[in-house]
């Protein structure tokens, strides 16, 4: 018989006696739930209809656009005539902000993971994970200029994260245009000045310096590489500080990579490339590992 567990006594309780609108989930077929268990619409709701394929769906197999935030607003409390008078800290309470419309439900994970002919691409996750969405969809209404995505799909940023100044996670080919991200291959830019190489069709295409610059750009020279990360920088700035000596191993590396550990015994800073050997100086080792290697002991000890 199928049941709603919404309440605990369907006889007695639960409207899905009457099988009143009773709906199933698609890919858990014991999630069955009346209409008035299902609760309001939105992304609460333990039942969801996909808008694409009309099937029902649990909550977690849903996506969902929360809506732009569209201003913010503090509310302040204003001083009563009583006590107009009276210095006293004004009591602000943050109110919600706008949003461009209430929680829309996006097509489920099946359809989206089936989208082949991305007929479905109106909903996109932004790759920022500061992003206003959360980690959820952003629909055509949210992000109305399309924002930005590389031309190998790796990665799509929405108009808000893409607008950012400091935005830097896709960038141009300076001779075909195209846009490209970090996870694209043939093509580098610099850490320093952001300034890109040629992508790898642009750069195998170019017969010399002058073509390449006749149709756009040259493309950086990235001939000096951070020995931790990788990471690379043009010729311009290699001497403006991006790469530094390591005072333990004298390895050249980025600044994110210096000074990431110390070790145990003469405190000399470690780069992340002599933080998994021994120091240079005494012979120690880094305090990160070990730490990593007390914790290994331990843990075969059974003390975790």
């Amino acid at each position: 018989m199928i049941s709603c567990p919404g309440q605990g006594n369907i006889e007695a309780y639960c409207s899905g006696y009457a099988m009143d609108g009773l709906e199933t989930c698609v890919v858990h077929p014991d999630m069955s739930y009346c209409r008035a268990c299902r609760g309001l619409s939105g992304p609460k709701e333990v039942l969801t209809q996909c808008p694409s394929c009309e099937d029902w769906h649990c909550r977690q197999d849903q996506f969902w656009c929360n809506g732009h935030p569209l201003s913010t607003s503090v509310d302040v409390q204003a001083p009563s005539p009583s006590t107009a008078n009276v210095t006293e800290p004004k009591n602000e309470q943050k109110s919600k902000p706008e949003l461009q419309h209430p929680p829309r439900a996006a097509p489920c994970k099946v359809c989206l993971d089936g989208d082949e002919d991305q007929e479905l691409m109106s909903f996109k996750t932004c790759a920022n994970s500061g992003c206003w969405s959360s980690g959820n969809k952003v629909c055509e209404d949210c992000a109305p200029e399309g924002g930005v995505k590389c031309s190998n799909n790796h990665k799509w940023y929405c108009d808000d994260c893409a607008a950012a100044k400091s935005f830097d996670k896709i960038w141009l080919c300076p001779s075909c245009g195209l846009l490209f991200c970090h996870q694209c291959s043939g093509i580098e830019r610099c850490f320093g000045c952001g300034a890109s190489s040629l992508c790898g069709k642009c750069a195998n295409t170019a017969s010399d310096t002058k073509e390449s610059t006749a149709k756009g750009g040259a493309g950086a020279q990235l001939e000096v590489e951070c020995v931790g990360c990788g990471s690379k920088l043009c010729q311009e700035c290699e001497t403006k500080g991006f790469i530094v000596d390591c005072e333990n191993c004298s390895e050249g590396v980025c600044q994110e990579c210096a000074d990431v550990d110390q070790c145990c015994g003469c405190k000399s800073k470690m780069c992340t490339v002599c933080s998994e050997k021994n120091c240079n100086s005494c012979d120690g080792i880094g305090e990160s590992r070990r730490d990593e290697m007390m914790y290994e002991i331990a843990y075969d000890d059974g003390y975790y």
